[in-house]
């Protein structure tokens, strides 16, 4: 039974380290990302920002971007799909302080598919322990992200999942308090 337990252990690490490994490559991929679009310029209020590209982009690339300034006061987000890493970096944002307040509107799907119900686990699991979180699985196929930084109201809306993938997707970037308060009330009361 020790040896049975040996290579357990010895299993563990190794997926340990895999699972370090990984993390670590999504980090260095989110940092080369989050180089790539500098020159996006951030739209003051009022001002809308249009991006086509075929480079990764997403709504935590975005957050990610933003958040090198400020705490983010408020993030609502309504998703089809996220990806482990990004969904364990929201989380550690939202742990150290970084998000203040975090309202999640995934697809019900993430919750049936076998892959993604993990995620979706951990963002419920997180709303229940945490007041200042909210959980919530509809049908849906958004993809919004709102993103509150002091007076500022960012909107970030297109075509693509929050995850990595290297498509071409379109976005909108706004700076909208108005276009902000109706997909806040939109997800509050779906």
């Amino acid at each position: 039974m020790s040896i049975f337990k040996n290579v357990r252990t010895q299993e563990k690490k190794k997926l340990d380290f895999r699972s370090f490994k990984r993390k670590k490559k999504f980090d260095r991929l989110q940092n080369e990302i989050i180089n790539n679009f500098k020159d996006v310029s951030i739209p003051k209020k009022g001002e809308v920002v249009e991006i086509i590209t075929n480079k990764h982009l997403n709504a935590y690339v975005m957050l990610e971007m933003l958040a090198q300034k400020n705490t983010c006061e408020e993030l609502y987000l309504s998703m089809y799909c996220i990806s482990k890493y990004t969904t364990l970096k929201i989380v550690e944002m939202i742990k150290s302080g970084l998000i203040k307040k975090a309202y999640f509107v995934i697809s019900n799907l993430m919750k049936t598919n076998k892959q993604t119900k993990e995620f979706a686990n951990i963002l419920y699991n997180l709303s229940l322990n945490n007041s200042s979180v909210d959980f919530k699985a509809v049908c849906t196929h958004t993809k919004i992200a709102l993103m509150k930084f002091g007076e500022d109201y960012f909107v970030f809306t297109g075509s693509g999942n929050v995850s990595n993938n290297a498509r071409y997707e379109q976005y909108t970037l706004q700076n909208n308090n108005d276009l902000y308060n109706f997909y806040k009330n939109w997800m509050i009361s779906v």
